[in-house]
């Protein structure tokens, strides 16, 4: 069961006008209010994989308000176009969504291991090219997955409307 204050909904309609959550919104401001959404840290995430229970997001700069995302990990994002809807506006909104994402990841990144998220995925590969121990290879590889774990990117795709 999904809370309808865990979806952020956005439309893109044949006109190629952008409602975010019922408003209009110009797409230059979306990234910041995906941000907004995805970091609230309003309630308690999911579950881990192991059973333990979820708990509230202590890396979340939001207003932690009742009414948005309760956490990182239950925030999805849910994008609807029109068939009207022009292939260059839904790809603007897309890149701004994974700006959101990108913003996210590289701010925890740099607060948790001094790089943001970009330069630790990049020496993780780099890592896995050349002859580094299997012991950096395999921290790194942590490091990559912890932050992916925190902002896991959940951005789903509704069936355009006629």
């Amino acid at each position: 069961i999904i809370k309808k204050k865990n979806i952020f909904e956005v439309n893109i309609n044949r006109n190629n006008e952008l409602l975010v959550e019922g408003e209009r919104m110009d797409v230059k401001d979306i990234k910041e209010a995906a941000i907004s959404f995805i970091d609230n840290g309003g309630g308690v995430g999911n579950a881990s994989e192991n059973g333990t229970p979820g708990k509230s997001c202590d890396y979340c700069k939001g207003e932690r308000s009742d009414s948005s995302s309760d956490h990182p990990n239950k925030a999805i994002i849910s994008v609807q176009s029109d068939r009207g809807t022009e292939y260059g506006m839904y790809i603007r909104v897309q890149n701004e969504l994974l700006r959101a994402y990108a913003d996210l990841r590289n701010r925890l990144s740099q607060e948790r291991y001094g790089m943001s998220f970009d330069e630790l995925e990049e020496s993780f590969k780099d890592s896995k090219k050349s002859a580094d121990s299997k012991n950096l290879v395999e921290s790194l590889r942590k490091k990559v997955e912890d932050i992916k774990t925190a902002y896991p990117q959940i951005i789903s795709d509704a069936e355009p409307t006629s």
